[in-house]
């Protein structure tokens, strides 16, 4: 992604306040697709309007989110900011140069960004979360966020293991073919798909991340009873039955004998 012509004039003021959350993401929002004019903004296929951001500026937002809610509240955090540094799977790299600072943060990423960051708002609101505000004061260099980056994602990869040492199940359906196992999540976390497209939990009250144990299908099977409720109604078995039937009643019944008393 190519660079800005020239640095961008600071977007964001370095404090936000509104009344609500909502006044104050649309105050973001606002200067954000003023800033460039409406031609510059990332538009998709559907019209949906996303303002760009550089890369310094959407770790800006994300750290601003992050001190305003939670990790559990915003759990793709690092996952964003991780993609403003240029990260990958395949590089596994935090570029932390000003050239990466000042370039575009990829399009495909910015209407899923602002419609997260859209969704925090009204939780906030919903849960009338008080003093809203956020501090516009992060820094793209700032080594500590740096680092919890880092481990957020090194944690990404511990599941991606463990998950993978998981031996999964045999399942079959009840046709006998073999069938896909499922992902299970305990009760209280989320199942969600990480880097690589590997099924990780997320507990929704802290943000710990765990492998799903992987179960089958359950298969319905006939008790004695009802298998035979079902065959007893197929013509052919209903055939055979009357058909046993009309032996029974010409068939020579055998005599009885009378004990005698000794």
């Amino acid at each position: 992604m190519a660079p800005n012509a020239k640095p961008r004039r600071r977007l964001f003021q370095p404090l936000i306040t509104g009344s609500t959350w909502d006044t104050v993401f649309d105050a973001v929002w606002d200067r954000a697709l003023k800033q460039d004019g409406a031609s510059k903004n990332h538009r998709t296929a559907d019209g949906t309007i996303a303002p760009r951001l550089t890369n310094g500026e959407v770790i800006t937002l994300v750290m601003a989110w992050l001190a305003a809610t939670s990790k559990a509240r915003f759990p793709l955090w690092y996952q964003y900011a991780a993609a403003a540094y240029g990260w990958s799977p395949d590089n596994d790299v935090l570029d932390t140069t000003a050239r990466q600072r000042d370039a575009w943060y990829p399009d495909e990423l910015l209407v899923e960004l602002w419609s997260t960051l859209m969704g925090l708002t009204s939780t906030l609101d919903e849960e009338r979360v008080s003093s809203p505000r956020l501090d516009m004061d992060g820094t793209f260099d700032d080594p500590v966020f740096q680092g919890e980056v880092r481990a957020a994602l090194l944690q990404d990869g511990a599941d991606a293991i463990i998950a993978a040492k998981v031996p999964l199940p045999a399942c079959k359906g009840k046709d006998g073919k073999p069938t896909k196992p499922r992902a299970v999540c305990p009760v209280g976390s989320e199942l969600r798909t990480g880097p690589g497209g590997v099924p990780v939990c997320v507990d929704t009250a802290t943000g710990k991340r765990t492998a799903p144990k992987w179960e089958c299908d359950p298969v319905t099977i006939d008790d004695p009873i009802t298998g035979i409720g079902k065959m007893l109604g197929q013509p052919f078995i209903q055939g055979l039955l009357i058909l046993g039937a009309i032996w029974v009643a010409l068939e020579p019944q055998p005599r009885r004998y009378r004990r005698r008393d000794r």
